[in-house]
C-alpha cells in the first residue's frame, strides 16, 4: 500500500520491458488524487509481457489518477 505509483511487484518502471512476472497480494493506494496504482505495476513507461495480478486493487481518493487489475498507467 502507499500514496503514490503503486504496485503488487513495481510502483514506477522505468525499463523497456517487464516480463514473466506475477503478483498475487492485495494492492492498496491509501490517499493518492493524481496517483496511479497496478496489480503488478502503478505506472509503466514501456511494455509487459506474460505478466499477471490475483490480487485485489482498491484505491482511495482517487480523483485523476488511474487503476488498473495489472497496469495503473502505461506511459508511452
Amino acid at each position: 500500500s502507499g500514496a503514490d505509483w503503486v504496485g503488487g511487484l513495481i510502483g514506477v518502471a522505468y525499463t523497456k520491458t517487464v516480463s514473466d512476472c506475477a503478483a498475487t497480494g492485495n494492492v492498496t493506494l491509501t490517499n493518492g488524487e493524481e496517483s496511479s496504482v497496478g496489480g503488478v505495476v502503478g505506472g509503466l513507461f514501456g511494455d509487459m509481457v506474460n505478466c499477471y495480478s490475483g490480487g485485489t486493487v482498491t484505491g482511495k481518493d482517487l480523483i485523476h489518477g488511474a487503476m488498473g487489475g495489472v497496469v495503473g498507467t502505461i506511459y508511452g
